[in-house]
């Protein structure tokens, strides 16, 4: 009892520090870097009109050290935004942030369904949190690591219990093998016993990839 005690406040204090991290990283991101790289995009606009192209070679490397310098700025605007996802939860609640998620992404090769039920009421912050990760850590392993054309996402919560079940249309793989190689798959079993549920993954080859998460309300 007393070694489950500890290992419960282990994961808490875990989990309570990663968040903290994320969401100074992110500040530092938005807040140092951007506007740094901000700052240079806008110097480097000054300088076109300064400067002497003496050939047409330079001049269309320089736009392409300004729009190298643009991706970046929206690359640093995009990752900030995604690790401060915990205070969009909160506000939007996680049908809607999942939904928003979901609607950014490229579903021309890629089908993804959501179905959600019984979320109406806000569920504690924690455990939304857990559920957003997972569900975006695995539509991020689909897209990056298979040939799924198709992704259904369901998600109930009862008087009891909310389940989250994501199946994809991929070909099967060593359960095994993706829970060692995958490290953020791994992370996500010790906050799912945190929060006294369970976590499963069960892939077939024919019948593709069923991942599902269960976790007392």
């Amino acid at each position: 009892m007393v070694l489950l005690q500890q290992q419960t406040a282990v994961t808490k204090a875990m989990m309570e520090a990663e968040e903290a991290e994320r969401q100074r990283i992110a500040r530092d991101l938005h807040d140092g870097v951007g506007q740094m790289m901000s700052v240079v995009k806008m110097n480097l606009y000054a300088l076109e009109h300064a400067i002497s192209f003496t050939s047409e070679t330079e001049r269309v490397s320089f736009h392409h050290t300004m729009q190298l310098v643009d991706d970046s700025c929206k690359k640093v605007r995009s990752v900030s935004h995604n690790m401060m996802d915990a205070q969009c939860i909160v506000k939007k609640g996680l049908a809607s942030a999942l939904r928003e998620f979901i609607d950014k992404l490229d579903q021309s090769k890629l089908q993804i369904h959501l179905y959600t039920e019984g979320l109406d009421q806000k569920l504690d912050s924690q455990i939304e949190i857990v559920l957003y990760r997972f569900i975006k850590k695995c539509i991020n392993n689909v897209i990056k690591q298979s040939k799924a054309t198709a992704v259904d996402i369901s998600i109930i919560r009862d008087k009891e219990e909310l389940t989250a079940i994501i199946e994809d249309n991929r070909t099967g793989f060593s359960v095994a093998d993706a829970m060692n190689k995958d490290m953020g798959l791994k992370s996500i079993q010790p906050r799912v016993e945190y929060l006294k549920g369970k976590f499963e993954i069960n892939s077939n080859k024919d019948r593709g990839t069923l991942m599902a998460l269960c976790i007392p309300v």
